[in-house]
């Protein structure tokens, strides 16, 4: 009901940093984590710190008003992504992005996703 008037953040999770977009604002931040979070073998191999890297990235593209809605938020991994996220990677994926104060999580598979992409809400229909 109220989705026209939330936040959409399109994340892209890349080796050691995620790559955010508000495609509300047309604000994007890159936020490189102080400490790696990624692995050989995996994306988001070290939760906690994916999560603080991830919870400062939020806090540099989302609006300051004080009356927001929690944003919608689109997860899109980048790397080591061949062949498709195992369902263990996905939920890491969906948990990290839950962590923060969010209405909905989406986590996306495929093409690089434009702003009238999100704004069409094609990752609903996929």
């Amino acid at each position: 009901m109220f989705d026209c008037y939330r936040e959409s953040i399109y994340i892209q999770v890349k080796k050691d940093c995620f790559h955010l977009r508000n495609c509300k604002t047309n604000r994007e931040h890159l936020e490189m984590s102080d400490l790696p979070f990624s692995t050989e073998r995996l994306a988001v191999g070290d939760f906690y710190a994916a999560d603080k890297a991830l919870r400062n990235g939020l806090s540099e593209i989302l609006s300051k008003t004080m009356f927001k809605l929690p944003p919608i938020i689109i997860v899109h991994q980048r790397y080591l992504c061949e062949g498709g996220l195992s369902n263990v990677e996905e939920r890491v994926l969906f948990e990290l992005s839950h962590s923060t104060r969010v209405h909905k999580v989406v986590v996306w598979q495929g093409r690089e996703l434009s702003k009238e992409d999100i704004v069409n809400k094609v990752y609903e229909t996929s």
